[in-house]
């Protein structure tokens, strides 16, 4: 009896603990979040220190491939042409955006965790669920993809920026006619 008693007080002690930490983490992840999605930025404005390396080395590739294009546009045979951009809103599954974001769940699996966030555009009278990556990365929670939930050609933000760069890099190979 003594024995079980002794086990059941550590077990508890431990789910108190867990439970702790698990909140500890949630409210980090739901600051990171809410500061992040907080307004409507294009993807040149983003805070990119709440990005993960990865996504955020992504989205640095893809800046410097749209700044290049630009350049290689405007002094190419056509400069009237349009060079290759990334539009609309790459972190939600709307073009246009969202102007208001609620954060719905939050799941922690170890070093990653993703939440569910409640998504809305005024001005188009839509509403929609996007999910959010996320990974600790040197203690700190990182956005590392946005999982779209609004149908959209592409079903992420890591697949925008590739298909991007993917592009850039067909372009760049690309002889033209003579």
């Amino acid at each position: 009896m003594k024995t079980t008693f002794h086990l059941a007080a550590v077990l508890t002690t431990l789910c108190f603990l867990f439970s702790a930490c698990q909140s500890t983490e949630k409210k980090a992840i739901e600051q990171q979040l809410n500061t992040f999605f907080a307004k409507t930025v294009m993807h040149s404005e983003v805070d990119q220190t709440a990005l993960s390396s990865e996504l955020g080395g992504l989205l640095q590739q893809a800046m410097e491939a749209e700044k290049n294009d630009a350049v290689a546009t405007k002094n190419g045979p056509f400069p009237t042409d349009k060079p290759l951009l990334i539009e609309g809103d790459i972190f939600s599954s709307l073009y246009e955006g969202r102007t208001n974001a609620t954060i719905q769940t939050i799941n922690i699996n170890k070093q990653q965790a993703k939440a569910v966030l409640a998504l809305e555009n005024k001005s188009y009278n839509m509403q929609w669920t996007d999910t959010v990556v996320l990974v600790k990365e040197q203690e700190a929670w990182k956005i590392d993809d946005v999982l779209y939930g609004h149908p959209n050609n592409l079903s992420s933000t890591r697949k925008v920026l590739n298909s991007f760069l993917g592009a850039y890099r067909q372009k760049l190979n690309v002889t033209p006619k003579s």
